[in-house]
């Protein structure tokens, strides 16, 4: 790893319908640098959207700009990604899962908490805080080798 390689990445989403190709590249390029394959990256641009989709059309509840920051960074072989928003609070920690083994039409909420499901299957651990009017969530989620590109 060269000196110009960041151990760290941090973006904002402003708009209250997320872009996400406006930090796509950037974590393309954070993964690349990193070694990290595409399935890793996509898993981790996954994880994110999911999270700030839900933040930006649930949490704000209005019409306005918001910033939401996500910071990734490297601890060894462990990706932690964390985003803060002032949303009202909302911890992914205690959200019911899905009804998944009960028939769709049979289901009391036959919608809802699929993403919450996805990005818990897709991260090793969930933490959640509130902290001066923040929701604050930390993901980790551990590299493994086959979420290395393979170099011959």
């Amino acid at each position: 790893m060269s000196s110009r390689h960041k151990k760290k990445l941090l973006f904002y989403v402003k708009e209250q319908k997320c872009d996400f190709s406006s930090y796509t590249e950037q974590l393309k390029q954070f993964a690349e640098e990193h070694g990290l394959s595409k399935k890793f990256s996509y898993q981790t641009a996954l994880i994110i959207d999911e999270v700030v989709t839900n933040t930006a059309a649930y949490g704000y509840g209005d019409c306005h700009k918001h910033c939401i920051s996500v910071d990734l960074h490297l601890e060894g072989d462990v990706l932690i990604i964390i985003i803060m928003d002032k949303a009202q609070p909302f911890d992914i920690t205690t959200a019911p899962l899905p009804e998944l083994h009960i028939p769709v039409e049979k289901r009391a909420k036959p919608v809802g908490g699929m993403g919450i499901h996805l990005v818990k299957s897709l991260v090793d651990s969930v933490e959640y805080r509130r902290e001066d009017g923040k929701n604050i969530l930390e993901l980790r989620k551990t590299i493994t080798p086959d979420d290395k590109i393979r170099r011959p």
